[in-house]
């Protein structure tokens, strides 16, 4: 292993947030600022918002580390299904004994007692839901409602919703209007920029015991920020990766070239793997059906959309085999009910497709999808016709965007 190469402690560049890694930039530390401020202040509602893997999850996990000490917190990191689950959940994270049977009224009694017991002897109550974009909406306005519990001039319960984008667009939709009202403290994570990305990599590389055994030059540094925008996730990603092509050279500094190839290698090229670019014919023998089964599966979605009477606009497509099962992380992926108020488009048989990049899924948006071995995603864009409609059973996965901003994925089938 890398790490034994260079006599490293541990893997400077895990998956899993881990708080002895967090690297405070102005960004993160302006962060915490807030969070912190409004949950002492009882503002009620906090909403942390950032795209997958700005370190909306790393955050949480130091928030709760410092303000342990002096009040009650509820961590809920993983989908709950409906209310009698989620009050459940909470009470089991502040360490109360309750039943999986007792009805939603008497779990309501039980928390209600809970923080005002906790106010009578000064302490404040915190629950963090993370991932909260995976949140129905039936719950959301549960936590509306739990979070009526108060004194006159104070809240008895801190709310802090953290999640991506779309659920800050929900949020500003009009269907959770309630809601949105009581958010008082409103935080957004951006990506590193890139004078910060240098002291990113250095931290995490001190923090593991690297000392001087390995550096990254200037344009390696290039290199990284062009492939991950300054997303943290995606910069542990290719540094890891580019410490096991150094290793694998026996060499100590990462160069521009070494992390190219080790982007390359995260990207599925064929030509870091080593495999030869089949003859022209056998590509479009691969591409064609694929591209085919894109038309039929958009096709389909969009004739769909036109018998109720709708389209959206635009509609996003991923192109490859859907997941399985144990590869999805999360909640199952809610479809998109369509827009009520968007009028048919000026001619009723075509509509915009866009094809995303694998990587763009797999690590901004955190899907999973599997593309054949050598081929890899672009750019593009298309427009269909319900003649194009063939019968392919291949799955895929949509991202549905409504005129009014909303967004969702549905998995499809032609």
């Amino acid at each position: 292993m890398y790490t034994d190469y260079f006599n490293l402690k541990e893997e400077p560049f895990q998956v899993t947030p881990n708080p002895k890694f967090l690297f405070l930039s102005n960004i993160h530390k302006e962060a915490i600022q807030k969070l912190v401020d409004g949950i002492r202040r009882r503002k009620g509602f906090i909403e942390l918002v950032g795209m997958a893997g700005t370190g909306k999850t790393l955050l949480c996990k130091e928030l709760i580390q410092m303000l342990s000490p002096e009040m009650e917190i509820a961590y809920i990191f993983y989908p709950v299904l409906n209310e009698q689950a989620l009050y459940y959940a909470i009470l089991k994270q502040w360490g109360l004994e309750v039943s999986e049977e007792m009805p939603v009224p008497a779990l309501l009694e039980r928390i209600s007692s809970f923080l005002r017991d906790r106010y009578e002897k000064g302490r404040n109550a915190l629950i963090i839901l993370d991932e909260a974009q995976n949140l129905s909406l039936p719950l959301l306005e549960n936590l509306r409602l739990l979070s009526n519990l108060e004194t006159e001039s104070e809240k008895l319960l801190q709310i802090l919703l953290a999640g991506q984008p779309e659920f800050h667009d929900l949020l500003k939709s009009g269907r959770i209007p309630q809601l949105d009202q009581r958010i008082r403290v409103r935080i957004f994570l951006k990506p590193l920029d890139k004078s910060t990305l240098p002291l990113y990599v250095f931290h995490r590389l001190n923090r593991a015991g690297a000392g001087s055994a390995v550096s990254f030059t200037d344009d390696a540094f290039d290199v990284i920020y062009k492939y991950s925008g300054g997303i943290p996730r995606m910069i542990n990603a290719v540094c890891e990766r580019s410490l096991e092509e150094a290793a694998l050279r026996k060499v100590g500094v990462v160069d521009g070239k070494i992390v190219r190839r080790a982007a390359e290698g995260l990207e599925g090229s064929t030509e870091a793997s080593g495999i030869k670019n089949p003859p022209s014919r056998g590509n479009r023998r691969i591409v064609v059906p694929i591209v085919l089964a894109v038309l039929a599966v958009a096709v389909a979605v969009g004739v769909t959309w036109l018998r109720r009477g709708s389209l959206p606009e635009p509609v996003t497509v991923v192109k490859g085999h859907a997941p399985a099962p144990a590869e999805r992380s999360g909640a199952e992926i809610p479809p998109v009910p369509p827009s009520r108020s968007a009028p048919l488009a000026r001619n009723p048989d075509t509509f915009p497709i866009r094809l995303l990049p694998l990587q763009v899924m797999k690590n901004f948006l955190e899907g999973v999808v599997a593309v054949p071995e050598g081929k890899r995603l672009h750019w593009g864009m298309l427009r269909l016709a319900k003649r194009d409609l063939l019968d392919f059973s291949t799955p895929f996965l949509l991202h549905l965007v409504r005129k009014d901003g909303t967004s969702g994925w549905a998995s499809a089938r032609g």
